[in-house]
């Protein structure tokens, strides 16, 4: 999860892509088409990513899907505030580390059993 952050924020920083994915693409194939589209891929890559971690035990137990939606839709703000940003670079770390933060607040809170 952290390092697909990573890449994800560093692809907001290619025009084509914020371009593609989060202003053309949507506009092109509308709203409804774009959101199945997002459900069918983001929120199914997260749903994945969330549910080995709970396996894990790096996350609590917890509903998936509503979180997976939640996040898709942040880290889509998050890459159309930088692709807008005056200073881009500097977005990238301060959306960075908004995103960082959520994402280890997330983390298993559960008490050692040693």
């Amino acid at each position: 999860l952290h390092a697909g952050t990573e890449r994800y924020l560093e692809g907001c920083l290619d025009p084509a892509f914020t371009r593609i994915a989060l202003y053309d693409g949507p506009v092109a194939l509308g709203f409804e088409r774009w959101e199945a589209i997002d459900l069918e891929f983001s929120v199914a890559q997260f749903e994945g990513i969330l549910e080995l971690l709970i396996a894990a035990g790096e996350l609590d137990e917890q509903p998936v899907e509503p979180l997976a939606r939640i996040l898709v839709g942040g880290f889509n703000m998050a890459g159309r505030q930088i692709a807008t940003a005056d200073d881009p670079a500097r977005a990238v770390v301060e959306y960075g580390e908004v995103l960082r933060r959520l994402i280890a607040g997330l983390a298993s809170h559960r008490p050692d059993a040693s």
